[in-house]
């Protein structure tokens, strides 16, 4: 289920941010996607809080931040018509992610896609904890 809601999230927020860039003035494009950046993260939240208790286990929680972090800007970037590593340059982690490229002499796209394949080993492994 949290896959599906990471997915449905991605696209969502990639056809809007696309429509965005078409019709909406940069001047109020940051206003306008304020609630994108707001709702969707705490609906997200709400389900993996919501799936955790179904479950019984709190580990629902790092395995759906990991599942987040592997597949949103994925499906994001791919609906927005970007590459599907590619990186911004205005908001915090995308500057963070610059930052640690930048210092250890790698393509940020490279740190994102390794970055993304560990959390999704990671969240593999959790998934293999709470199974058992």
């Amino acid at each position: 289920m949290l896959p599906i809601g990471v997915v449905i999230e991605g696209f969502a927020q990639g056809l809007y941010t696309k429509l965005n860039r078409e019709y909406i003035p940069p001047a109020e494009q940051k206003e306008v996607n304020l609630a994108l950046h707001v709702l969707y993260p705490c609906l997200y939240a709400l389900l993996a809080l919501s799936t955790a208790v179904a479950v019984g286990s709190l580990l629902v929680l790092p395995i759906a931040s990991l599942v987040r972090f592997s597949l949103f800007d994925l499906v994001l970037n791919h609906v927005k018509g970007d590459s599907l590593y590619s990186v911004g340059t205005s908001a915090s982690t995308d500057k963070l992610l610059r930052s640690i490229a930048a210092r250890v002499g790698v393509e940020v796209e490279t740190l994102v896609k390794i970055l993304k394949l560990i959390a999704l080993v990671g969240a593999g492994g959790l998934v293999l904890l709470i199974s058992v």
